[in-house]
C-alpha cells in the first residue's frame, strides 16, 4: 500500500529508509571493492602500500621485534597480539604507518620498545617507504633481468606515479641514476654520523621538574632539557656508533623523523659541537626532501657542465627548487621574528595554576631563557638560535628534535603548522600539499590579479587541469587537516588535575601541529600522539597515509577504470561566486 501525503494527496516516495541506507552502503562496498580489486595505478599503488603497512605491523606485534620492559619490579615481555602493557595492533599499525609513510609519529617511544630486530624492521619500512615499493622493486629487477627483457609502458606509468618526474619515458633512467646518489649520499653521511657519535661528548637528558621537588622557583622546563652525569653508549663505541649511524642515515635521507640516539631524540646534541651534527642532518633531509627527479636533473645538468654541453632543466625542477628555498627563508625569517618577540622573554612571574608554584616565564621559552642550568651549553645565543634554524628545517619534512615544539611561542608553532602543511616536493620522501601546488597556486592569483588569460611560470603556460588540481589538492587538505585537529582533540582525554584548566594540558595550535605532523609526514609531536585514544590513531594514520600516497592518488583510488558520463556534455550557464 502506497503512503500519502495528508495535505497534498501525493504518493510518498523511497520512504523505505532501510532500502535507501542498504543502497547506499552497497554502494560504498562497491568503491571499497574497487581498491582491493581495481586496475587503476592508484589503485594498484594504494593496494600495495596498505599491504606492506599491515605486513609491516604484524611484524611489529611479535615478541622478537619487542623488547622486555620493567612491570612492577619484573621484567615482562611486550607482545602486541595479547595488547601487554597496552602495546596493540592499533599501535603497532601506526608504527608501521608511520615509519613506511616517512613521518616519525609514535605513540610510544621506539628507543625503549623496539629492540634491534624491531628497528630493523622500522628501517626496512623507511628505507622501502622513502625510495618507493615500485621503484625499488624496478631497480633490484633491472639487476637480474635478461638483455631483452624491457619495462612496458603500463610499469613506466606506475613508477612515475610514485617517484617519476614529469617525462615518461625517462622514469626508469631517472630512478637508476636518482637512487644511487640518494643510497652513496647514506653511506657518506653513515660515517659522519658515526664520527660525531663517537667523538662528540654526549648525554643522557633530564627535565628540570623530575630533579627535586622541593624547587619552587624555575619550576618547569617544558620541554628544555639538560645533561645528567650518564654519557651516551655510543661515545668512544665505534661499532654501536655505526649501526646508530645507518638508522639516523636512512631516517633522516627520508625524512622519517625516528631515530634511537636517546629517550630524549636529537636533544643531546642541542649544544655546542652538536651543531655539526645538526647540520649534516639539515643537508641531508633537504637532499630527501627535493626528491628523485630534480637530484637528476642536477646530476644531468653537471654531467652536461663538465663536459661542455648544454642541458636544459625543467620546469619541475625549477620550480621545484626555488619553491623549496623560498618557503625555507620565509619560514627562517617568520620563526626568528615570532621568537625574538615573544612576550614571555621579559620576566613575568605567574604561578602554576596545576602545580601552585611560582614560575619565571622567562625561563620557559628559548631566547629569554637564563641558561641557569646549562640548557644551552657553552654559548647559549648560538645554541638558541640553532635550535630555532633546525627546528624550521626539520619540520618541512624530518621530524627529529632537539626541542619540544610546545616550547616555541603560539605564533611559531602556527609557522610550523604552515611549513607542515606546505611539505616539500612531488615524487620525494616528504608529504603535505607539496611545494610546486602552492607554487600553481600562487601564481595562478598574481596571474588573475594581472588580467592574465592564462597561468604562466619560468615562460611556460600551466595546464588549466593542473591549476585545478591544486586547488582541489589545498582545499581537501585544509579540510582533512581541520577535522582531525577536532577529531584527535575529542579523542584526548584530559586529565583530572587539568580538569579546571584544559588549556593548560594541550592548546588548540598544539592539536593542528599534531595533525600536520601527520598529513606533512614530519613526526613533530606536542605529546599528543602518545595520550590519545585508539579512534584519534586511525585518524593520524588516515592523514600520514594520505600525506604519503598523495591527495590525487588516493581520490582516483576509489574511482572507475572506465568512468561513467565521460562522453556527456551540458550547455554552459554562468553562477555568480565570492
Amino acid at each position: 500500500m502506497e503512503a500519502r501525503d495528508t495535505n497534498t494527496g501525493k504518493t510518498i516516495k523511497n520512504r523505505n529508509v532501510v532500502r535507501r541506507f542498504g543502497s547506499a552502503l552497497a554502494k560504498g562496498g562497491k568503491k571499497a571493492l574497487r581498491i582491493i580489486v581495481g586496475k587503476t595505478l592508484p589503485q594498484r599503488l594504494f593496494r600495495l602500500y596498505l599491504i606492506v603497512i599491515v605486513t609491516g605491523a604484524l611484524l611489529l606485534c611479535a615478541p622478537f621485534c619487542l623488547n622486555k620492559i620493567e612491570i612492577n619490579g619484573q621484567l615482562v615481555q611486550l607482545n602486541g597480539f595479547a595488547n601487554v602493557n597496552g602495546y596493540n595492533f592499533v599501535q603497532a599499525l601506526f608504527i608501521a604507518c608511520s615509519g613506511f609513510s616517512d613521518t616519525g609519529l609514535t605513540p610510544v617511544n621506539i628507543y625503549e620498545y623496539l629492540n634491534p630486530g624491531g628497528q630493523v624492521v622500522l628501517l626496512i619500512l623507511i628505507e622501502v617507504g622513502g625510495i618507493g615499493v615500485v621503484a625499488l622493486f624496478y631497480y633490484v629487477w633491472n639487476f637480474f633481468k635478461k638483455k631483452d627483457d624491457k619495462i612496458d609502458v603500463g610499469q613506466l606509468y606506475i613508477l612515475q606515479a610514485e617517484r617519476g618526474g614529469s617525462r615518461l619515458s625517462q622514469s626508469f633512467h631517472v630512478i637508476k641514476v636518482a637512487l644511487i646518489f640518494i643510497l652513496s649520499a647514506q653511506v657518506v653521511f653513515m660515517f659522519g654520523f658515526a664520527l660525531c657519535f663517537c667523538f662528540i661528548p654526549a648525554y643522557e637528558q633530564t627535565f628540570l621538574e623530575n630533579l627535586d621537588p622541593t624547587i619552587t622557583q624555575h619550576a618547569v622546563f617544558q620541554g628544555i632539557s639538560f645533561n645528567t652525569d650518564k654519557m651516551l653508549p655510543m661515545y668512544h663505541n665505534f661499532g654501536y656508533s655505526l649501526w646508530i649511524g645507518l638508522f639516523t642515515t636512512v631516517s633522516a635521507m627520508n625524512n622519517a623523523g625516528f631515530d634511537n640516539i636517546s629517550a630524549t631524540s636529537m636533544a643531546p646534541f642541542r649544544n655546542d659541537l652538536g651543531i655539526i651534527f645538526q647540520t649534516l642532518i639539515v643537508l641531508e633531509l633537504i637532499i630527501g626532501g627535493l626528491g628523485h627527479f630534480v637530484w637528476f636533473d642536477v646530476i644531468e645538468k653537471i654531467k652536461c657542465k663538465a663536459i661542455g654541453r648544454r642541458y636544459k632543466m625543467s620546469l619541475y625542477s625549477k620550480v621545484a627548487i626555488s619553491v623549496y628555498a623560498i618557503v625555507a627563508v620565509f619560514g627562517l625569517a617568520g620563526a626568528f621574528i615570532a621568537e625574538f618577540t615573544n612576550p614571555q622573554i621579559n620576566s613575568t612571574l605567574v604561578v602554576d595554576s596545576i602545580h601552585g608554584r611560582p614560575i619565571l616565564m622567562k625561563d620557559l621559552c628559548i631566547i629569554g631563557n637564563q641558561n641557569q642550568f646549562g640548557e644551552f651549553g657553552k654559548n647559549p645565543m648560538l645554541n638558541k638560535c640553532f635550535a630555532i634554524i633546525f627546528q624550521t628545517f626539520n619540520c618541512r619534512s624530518l621530524g627529529m628534535e632537539t626541542i619540544k615544539t610546545n616550547v616555541f611561542c603560539e605564533g611559531t608553532k602556527w609557522i610550523l603548522v604552515i611549513l607542515m602543511f606546505i611539505g616539500a616536493s612531488p615524487c620525494s620522501t616528504a608529504g603535505g600539499i607539496r611545494t610546486t601546488t602552492l607554487a600553481v597556486i600562487l601564481v595562478t592569483i598574481w596571474c588573475k590579479l594581472c588580467g592574465r588569460k592564462n597561468v604562466f611560470f619560468f615562460k611556460r603556460r600551466i595546464n588549466p587541469d593542473t591549476v585545478t588540481q591544486a586547488f582541489m589538492i589545498f582545499v581537501i587538505s585544509l579540510v582533512l587537516l581541520l577535522v582531525g585537529a577536532v577529531v584527535v582533540w575529542s579523542a584526548t582525554p584530559v586529565p583530572p588535575e587539568y580538569a579546571a584548566t584544559p588549556s593548560v594540558w594541550f592548546t588548540f595550535s598544539e592539536f593542528m601541529v599534531e595533525c600536520a605532523s601527520a598529513f606533512g609526514t614530519v613526526g613533530l609531536s606536542a605529546g599528543i600522539t602518545g595520550v590519545t585514544e585508539w579512534w584519534g590513531l586511525l585518524y593520524l594514520i588516515l592523514l600520514m597515509f594520505v600525506g604519503q600516497l598523495g591527495v590525487i592518488n588516493t581520490l582516483l583510488s576509489w574511482t572507475r577504470f572506465h568512468p561513467h558520463f565521460n562522453d556527456i556534455e551540458y550547455p554552459y550557464e554562468d553562477i555568480k561566486i565570492g
